[in-house]
């Protein structure tokens, strides 16, 4: 599965570290799914952020 397949849709203060992360998590061993999985939990942290 390719890192971008199912991209995670970040609002918020946290969007533009988004793409780092995912490849940071990739980059420590980690499976794509479980990158985007953190992506997902990251995108709903920035919207709370955000509001």
């Amino acid at each position: 599965m390719a890192i971008d397949r199912y991209p995670a849709r970040v609002s918020g203060p946290l969007a533009s570290h988004v793409a780092v992360f995912r490849a940071e998590v990739v980059r420590w061993g980690y499976t794509p799914r479980v990158a985007q999985d953190n992506a997902y939990v990251m995108a709903h942290l920035s919207r709370w952020m955000e509001s």
